[in-house]
């Protein structure tokens, strides 16, 4: 995976958003459960078990985990749209065309672990986030650890 692509505010060294996912694959799903790069588990409402970046991807090289994960919360400003099984047949669906046009270099976007859906992850101010988006969309602006895969859309 290449996470060149992420914006600097995000693997900027100072930024302690950050944890390490340790994934389990099922046939019909992936369970992602968060650590801490000590191997401890993570909580989304404990920002002591939170890390940067660079600590992340160390404990990944060391086999602590398999992919990053970034914690979206409200005082961070931060909100990732995620659109799932919207790549069917190596082409995106009419919602995720859409999605992707929209915030088209306004946003990071990326493939999500499953290889079939998307993350759009905006800064925003509050206001203009939408509360109830479209059906098949989930939206995500706190409280929640999302898998970053590296796996850019640009």
């Amino acid at each position: 995976m290449n996470y060149s692509n992420l914006p600097e505010q995000l693997t900027h060294d100072r930024t302690y958003r950050w944890v390490v996912f340790r994934c389990y694959f099922y046939p019909d799903k992936i369970n992602k459960i968060p650590y801490q790069p000590n191997g401890v588990k993570a909580r989304i409402d404990d920002k002591s078990t939170w890390s940067n970046f660079k600590t992340c991807m160390k404990a990944i090289e060391f086999g602590i985990g398999h992919l990053p994960g970034l914690a979206i919360t409200p005082e961070f400003k931060i909100a990732c749209v995620d659109l799932d099984h919207c790549i069917v047949d190596g082409g995106y669906t009419k919602t995720a065309n859409k999605y992707i046009s929209a915030f088209k270099n306004k946003a990071y976007i990326e493939k999500s672990i499953s290889g079939n859906g998307v993350h759009i992850f905006f800064w925003y101010t509050g206001k203009e986030v939408p509360v109830h988006p479209e059906k098949g969309v989930e939206l995500y602006t706190n409280d929640r650890f999302m898998a970053i895969t590296g796996d850019s859309i640009g």
